[in-house]
């Protein structure tokens, strides 16, 4: 799905993990620094705050501007002493979509890693490690993955891999994990030397069938439905006392979910998400107010997203297909 190799990935519990791990595989020095975006997820800010707090590196924090990451001002916070670029593919709060290829070879114009969390892209937005330029991906697989929480993806390049070191590390984390008596087997493989122990074998079960699914549907023709949901969805939403705060340029919109303020109250993404094996979705609305969640069955078609729009008043929407007899 992400064009790696095998040995390129190992199983996490979650991005903040696999994130962490990272952070403190590396042998930091004075004077480093990375570079990174303020309105990050936290899972991807964390684990390097923690390295300035314990080592003095320090965090350089790119500004959002309008709903966007200003690559420019990004890239220029980029220099010789840079270890590290930490970036979402996708923005989890205004859906802005990273050139990651742009991003990377600057990063490696400096010899940094580019560090990507990509829990909001992987499954409706095709990636390619090699091409981005992506030295390290990180995701849970709760989200467009269709899998249960307590379980996650680490992608290693091999360039990463040379410099890493495994900080957590267990008895299968080494090539032969059967010969008990053999303590000087060095780690495994690529990233296998980061998988520590059992891990949760039903839901990396379940990562599979789910895997499976997406890429017999396509995640690109999962991204250009959803594109098009996205696109009508903005579509309606002009004139109705709503401003879009994430970026439609073609280049820069996640296409799977978009973010908007209505005038008055803060701002809150609109979702969709497709499970192309169902064919009822379902709709969660927050209203206009911070009220509890309600439900509702809907379409994931333009037509009866217009007509909901039309009805309520709403300034959050999150479609999520499920069976039709999930809620019996």
């Amino acid at each position: 799905m992400i064009g790696a190799r095998t040995e390129q990935i190992a199983f996490m519990r979650n991005t903040s993990d696999g994130l962490s791990t990272v952070a403190n595989g590396l042998t930091w020095s004075p004077g480093d620094n990375l570079v990174t975006f303020r309105k990050e997820f936290p899972s991807n800010i964390y684990p390097w705050l923690r390295l300035r707090n314990a080592l003095g590196v320090e965090v350089r924090m790119c500004e959002e501007r309008d709903g966007r990451i200003d690559l420019e001002e990004l890239i220029g916070l980029i220099d010789s002493k840079t270890r590290v670029v930490a970036i979402s593919q996708v923005q989890y709060a205004s859906g802005f979509r990273a050139d990651l290829e742009r991003i990377g070879q600057a990063a490696r114009s400096h010899d940094a890693f580019l560090v990507v969390d990509v829990i909001q892209a992987m499954g409706v937005m095709p990636t390619s490690v090699e091409p981005e330029l992506i030295d390290v991906a990180a995701a849970a697989a709760d989200k467009w993955l269709l899998t249960p929480e307590g379980v996650g993806l680490l992608y290693l390049s091999d360039r990463a891999r040379e410099r890493l070191e495994p900080t957590l590390v267990g008895w299968i984390s080494v090539p032969e994990p059967e010969d008990y008596g053999d303590f000087e087997q060095g780690w495994n493989r690529g990233a296998l030397a980061w998988e520590t122990g059992t891990g949760p074998s039903a839901l990396i079960h379940g990562l599979e069938a789910s895997l499976r699914l997406l890429v017999e549907t396509g995640v690109g023709k999962i991204a250009n439905h959803l594109e098009l949901l996205t696109d009508h969805l903005c579509e309606r939403l002009q004139g109705r006392n709503y401003q879009i705060v994430s970026s439609r340029h073609p280049s820069e919109k996640s296409r799977s979910f978009v973010s908007a303020t209505r005038v008055g109250l803060a701002q809150w993404p609109f979702t969709l998400t497709s499970r192309p094996e169902i064919s009822s979705p379902l709709l969660v609305v927050i209203g206009s107010e911070l009220r509890p969640t309600s439900t509702t069955p809907l379409r994931t078609s333009t037509s009866s997203s217009r007509h909901f729009l039309e009805k309520h008043g709403i300034y959050r929407v999150i479609i999520v297909r499920c069976p039709d007899n999930m809620y019996g």
